[in-house]
């Protein structure tokens, strides 16, 4: 198991917690405006660290769930 101050074991994957915003664009495929006003719209949560912006996958994946949802729905 990993432990905080100790390099991961030879093959132990460490799960991604957090992505900036250019991978967050990237994952999604869309561009960083567009990622700045679904997170202004309150569409995709967002994680303040000084003047850093940080997304979690699942609320990533919360967004895409719901995006496909409603298109279903159309």
């Amino acid at each position: 198991m990993f432990e905080a101050g100790q390099p991961p074991a030879s093959g132990e994957e460490i799960a991604v917690l957090t992505l900036t915003r250019i991978e967050a664009t990237g994952h999604l495929k869309i561009s960083t405006s567009m990622l700045d006003l679904l997170t202004k719209e309150g569409k995709i949560a967002v994680y303040r660290i000084g003047r850093r912006r940080l997304y979690r996958p699942p609320a990533l994946a919360d967004y895409v769930a719901q995006t496909e949802r409603k298109s279903r729905a159309a």
